[in-house]
């Protein structure tokens, strides 16, 4: 009997010295996966991802960290498979839930994703990002009044993100409400005044509700950041057009229709040289810039 209880120590011993060395391994294999995520070698850290669950398969960081690099590769199906695996050892992280919602997003399942961050609202109701994705998943679908419904209960949470503010301008912008569009593209501004997208939003606002100087102005400052975007040469052509200064309006409009041309737009090209035969119709710029449609 006393040789039996020797035995049994030993064992117990060395079940104990294996399961240390199995909890160190793992914690070795997930530091390195979070250091190679960290740097963006993704391929490496999802090897040491499973290189840890194969020694503790109930590790739900490892999981969870394998579905944001599976995530950053583009590959969202297995990201689904990790954040799914996540949920089962922890139904109550509201954030796996905000990332399922966002890898069904990004393969085209937008009821899906919406019913993932509802669920992540329903566990953390403060949680500011499911309500801004749930903003941007309503937007996608065209459903503008709920998006902005969603944006403004992430701007309540979290008053200083310009991501919300700007994107309840692009919703309003969807619902031709300019007005309220040029408020949230302000309040943007005013958070960061180095966020450079709104000001081609802001421009075209102003151009279309017909405020003359500011939209030039926006649309000036915008044409530094996008040199290329034929719209913003558009409303400041017509903003000049407006202010009766025939020279800079025709050369803005001609560029527009000159960028409008490349990208093969041809009704817009056809309503700027409407536009110029209106405002600016002894510029020499209305026939070239029609003998360049004609000759694609």
């Amino acid at each position: 009997m006393k040789k039996l209880f020797i035995l049994l120590a030993i064992l117990f011993l060395g079940s104990i010295t294996l399961l240390a060395e199995t909890e160190e391994g793992a914690r070795e294999h997930f530091i390195n996966g979070n250091d190679y995520l960290r740097f963006g070698f993704f391929d490496m850290a999802i090897e040491c991802y499973q290189k840890t669950i194969e020694l503790d398969q109930n590790n739900v960081n490892a999981y969870f960290n394998m579905g944001l690099a599976y995530g950053h590769k583009g590959n969202y199906d297995k990201a689904i498979e990790c954040y799914q695996k996540t949920i089962e050892l922890n139904p109550e992280d509201a954030v796996s839930y905000n990332n399922m919602g966002n890898a069904y997003g990004q393969i085209g399942n937008n009821k899906k994703e919406i019913e993932f961050y509802q669920k992540a609202i329903e566990i953390e109701p403060d949680y500011a990002l499911a309500h801004y994705n749930m903003g941007n998943a309503n937007a996608d679908k065209g459903n503008y009044n709920k998006a902005i419904k969603c944006y403004k209960k992430a701007m309540k949470i979290d008053p200083e993100d310009t991501s919300v503010y700007y994107n309840m301008g692009l919703a309003y912008h969807e619902k031709e409400n300019y007005d309220k569009a040029i408020e949230c593209y302000q309040k943007t501004i005013e958070i960061d005044p180095d966020y450079t997208d709104v000001y081609i939003n802001m421009g075209v606002a102003y151009g279309i509700i017909g405020n003359s100087d500011k939209a030039i102005e926006f649309c000036q400052k915008a044409i530094e950041v996008d040199p290329e975007e034929a719209d913003l040469y558009y409303y400041l052509g017509l903003s000049y057009a407006l202010k009766e200064l025939d020279i800079s309006a025709a050369n803005n409009l001609y560029r527009a229709g000159l960028l409008y041309l490349k990208q093969k737009n041809r009704p817009e090209i056809l309503k700027t040289i409407d536009i110029m035969k209106m405002y600016t119709p002894d510029s020499p710029l209305i026939q070239k810039l029609t003998d360049k449609l004609y000759e694609e």
